[in-house]
């Protein structure tokens, strides 16, 4: 129990911070060419791939879950390394975070029924 609690304050936390650093909106990564006076709205270039409904059905299902909190953790560092301007590695991290949920959703489609 005490691991499920642990884990989804993990959750809890990767969204929360998602959500903070406004990870919304759409298009191209942002340029990886240095600039000192980044625009918050470059880093709205990393969204969130994994909808409301499926991480709802995802949650009862741990090992679901858990692959979606793993893609949760490159989003996060993605927004943070651009947030902190570093847009390489927000690019890097980006596409782990693609990968990573389209392993989940590969892994969900064939174990969780999401």
């Amino acid at each position: 129990m005490t691991f499920l609690l642990n884990r989804l304050a993990r959750v809890t936390s990767s969204l929360t911070l998602v959500a903070m650093l406004g990870a919304c909106g759409g298009g191209d990564f942002p340029s990886s060419s240095p600039n000192s006076s980044l625009p918050s709205d470059k880093c709205s270039a990393y969204v969130n791939l994994i909808n409301s409904s499926t991480r709802a059905s995802a949650s009862v299902y741990p090992q679901c879950s858990y692959l979606i909190t793993n893609a949760d953790t490159y989003l996060a560092s993605a927004i943070n390394a651009c947030v902190e301007g570093n847009i390489s590695a927000a690019n890097n991290y980006y596409v782990r975070y693609r990968q990573a949920v389209d392993y989940a959703m590969s892994v969900a489609s064939t174990v969780c029924p999401l």
